[in-house]
């Protein structure tokens, strides 16, 4: 850990996303899901996905030491978003997101994190816009810092290219890394929550890390480290915080920080 991630600051409440705030499936599959369905996704997009997917697991190795640069490959094939229309993206989530269900001891968690002056923190491998969206409607009349991953904009289309690095595996740690040094978070009186194997990296770096509804994979890992392990199954619907809210990967607004200065 860093010197200055060492120091005396602000406490952190990290969470991640899918299956940990949100529960299955993910929002970028529900997204993908529906505007396939709508036909709003080029086959060829879909087709040069499933391609590129195929060549890049047989092409991998095997072996236990190459599982982040393997999952790091596979999330940056976001080929598939290629020639979408963004202001259909912003139509789902409009729609969307205001009614979106999320674990109530999630929301009873972040609340009890924020009475306290925590920071709040998402740290997120779905898409952007998505993460900013949850951020702002969980931000209510405070802040909350949203680092995810970016998709490159031409125009008023997605590229199907990653902007930067996907945010998954050692990049989640990575992002709170730097984020901690950037805010002077203690990190070692901070928490993560997350459910994932791949969030291993993310859990590791916090002095409270909690897993939530884990495999059993990371079930294991947790009672080895002596993590904390939650179950979380009630769902509740957030309120709409703020009215006529709009999430576009060209502008900013509302009460989220994120890893760019989009969000002001």
């Amino acid at each position: 850990m860093s010197s200055t991630a060492n120091l005396r600051g602000r406490i952190a409440a990290v969470f991640d996303i899918d299956g940990t705030l949100v529960p299955a499936p993910s929002l970028e599959m529900r997204l993908l899901a529906d505007l396939a369905i709508a036909r709003k996704i080029p086959l060829r997009a879909i087709g040069a996905w499933m391609s590129g997917l195929l060549s890049q697991i047989l092409g991998m190795s095997r072996d236990d030491a190459n599982i982040s640069e393997r999952t790091l490959a596979l999330h940056q094939n976001k080929i598939y978003w290629a020639e979408v229309r963004i202001c259909d993206t912003d139509a789902w989530i409009e729609r969307e997101i205001a009614e979106l269900e999320i674990f109530a001891e999630a929301l009873a968690i972040v609340d009890w994190h924020r009475r306290r002056g925590h920071a709040i923190v998402l740290i997120s491998g779905t898409l952007a816009p998505l993460a900013r969206a949850v951020g702002a409607l969980l931000a209510g009349d405070g802040d909350i810092n949203v680092c995810a991953t970016e998709l490159e904009c031409d125009g008023d289309h997605w590229t199907g290219r990653v902007n930067g690095e996907a945010i998954c595996g050692p990049a989640k740690e990575r992002v709170l890394m730097q984020l901690a040094a950037e805010n002077n978070f203690d990190l070692s009186q901070s928490y993560a929550y997350a459910d994932s194997w791949n969030d291993r990296w993310l859990l590791g770096v916090v002095g409270h890390p909690v897993v939530v509804n884990p495999g059993a994979r990371l079930a294991q890992l947790a009672r080895k480290s002596g993590w904390r392990l939650a179950n979380w199954n009630g769902r509740a619907y957030v309120p709409t915080i703020r009215n006529g809210a709009e999430f576009s990967c060209a502008e900013s607004g509302g009460q989220v920080l994120a890893e760019k200065p989009l969000w002001k």
